[in-house]
């Protein structure tokens, strides 16, 4: 039940373009999986790949975030959700304590990879959820992981669980499971990061969830964002996590046709888990008709990302991204960590570039990056393709 015009030219576009990709892989190397399972779960998900935006439902473009997030543009036409085609269908409100916003949700990511001998398809995620509102300015967000649950990880397969209240103008307070503000990078869903991957400072000091409470502010010339949480991370059980802060304010000095946007910030993260933490990030960001240029820094004396740490460490990141028109966008980024400022001269660096194109509104992506490595363990080369619908 396809809810566009003609879906019949939508058959060649979307069901040529994946298929072009899969072979691209092919001819650059072998073409291995990484194990049966993964078979199985690719030839699952591939329909959802190709047609997943049109006939399993998918809202409006804008996923819901909850920390300070990257501008990017709203669709022209939203989609109307499978929600609303039943209840038109049956001429009668099926939605009834959901709210009349409620959709459901549905997003996934294909990546693969290849390089020194390493040829893998993994499959990041592939959420399912729902979300609607409850009274006027209430609302509530249910995203699940299917592809960590397949892997056999379920605490990490509960991504966002929260209860969202829109009470105070320009503000907005969430309550749940979320990601802590550590950075930009590391905060923002992976379906708006520009790369397939993350920096190297946002994979090791940010990317999880966590239990707490925050608030979100957006005014013309700011923005922040400030939350306790319970400080056990992407972990549930036998934890000895303590409270912890996170918080980020980004001002606007300018914003103007003539000269663009310049936004920079700073934030601050602090706890104990195992060990006693204190992440400091500054971060700014300049854009000018169709470029932007972003860059983030961090110092970390112990963190609690993906890995619990009393090192000190550091790192930071530059990328610009040109847009050439509204679907297609190039981007590099040269990015250096250091795992142990106590150490010298075991820096890791990063040098990526990647071209992104967007279809359906930028409901889907199609993206490639190279990625050059040079690490104190030697050098490495890798190419990585992803195909990706966002709820």
């Amino acid at each position: 039940n396809f809810c566009i015009k003609e879906p019949r030219h939508l058959y060649k576009k979307f069901l040529f373009l994946p298929l072009l990709q899969l072979y691209i892989m092919k001819q650059l190397t072998m073409f291995k999986f990484a194990s049966p399972k993964t078979l199985l779960f690719s030839i699952f998900l591939l329909p959802f790949l190709i047609f997943g935006n049109y006939s399993y439902a998918v809202q409006e473009y804008s996923e819901e975030e909850t920390s300070i997030e990257r501008e990017e543009k709203d669709p022209n036409q939203p989609l109307e959700s499978q929600i609303e085609i039943i209840e038109h269908e049956l001429n009668e409100p099926i939605r009834g304590f959901l709210g009349e916003d409620a959709k459901i949700r549905i997003g996934g990511d294909m990546v693969y990879g290849t390089g020194d001998g390493a040829n893998q398809v993994y499959f990041p995620q592939f959420s399912v959820g729902l979300q609607g509102n409850i009274t006027e300015n209430n609302f509530f967000l249910v995203d699940w992981n299917i592809a960590n649950m397949w892997r056999g990880n379920f605490e990490q397969s509960m991504m966002d669980i929260t209860l969202r209240n829109e009470s105070i103008k320009n503000n907005k307070i969430y309550i749940g499971r979320m990601r802590p503000q550590v950075g930009i990078d590391g905060t923002v869903s992976s379906y708006h990061i520009p790369m397939i991957e993350r920096a190297q400072i946002s994979r090791t000091f940010a990317g999880v969830r966590d239990y707490g409470i925050k608030i979100n502010g957006d005014y013309k010339y700011a923005k922040y964002s400030f939350g306790l949480f319970n400080g056990f991370r992407n972990e549930l059980r036998h934890n000895p996590g303590s409270p912890d802060f996170s918080g980020m304010i980004v001002l606007i000095p300018m914003n103007s046709e003539k000269f663009g946007e310049f936004s920079i910030g700073g934030g601050y993260s602090t706890g104990k888990r195992y060990y006693s933490y204190n992440v400091l990030s500054s971060y700014a960001k300049y854009s000018y008709k169709k470029l932007d240029i972003e860059a983030e820094y961090m110092h970390a004396d112990g963190y609690n990302g993906e890995v619990n740490s009393p090192d000190k460490a550091q790192g930071f990141y530059i990328m610009p991204t040109y847009h050439l028109n509204d679907n297609i966008e190039i981007l590099a980024r040269y990015d250096v960590f250091d795992p142990n400022v106590n150490i010298g001269d075991n820096n890791s660096k990063e040098y990526t570039i990647g071209v992104n194109y967007y279809l359906a509104n930028r409901r889907i992506r199609l993206a490639t990056n190279y990625v050059y490595a040079d690490t104190p363990n030697g050098n490495s080369n890798r190419i990585m393709f992803m195909t990706q619908f966002r709820p």
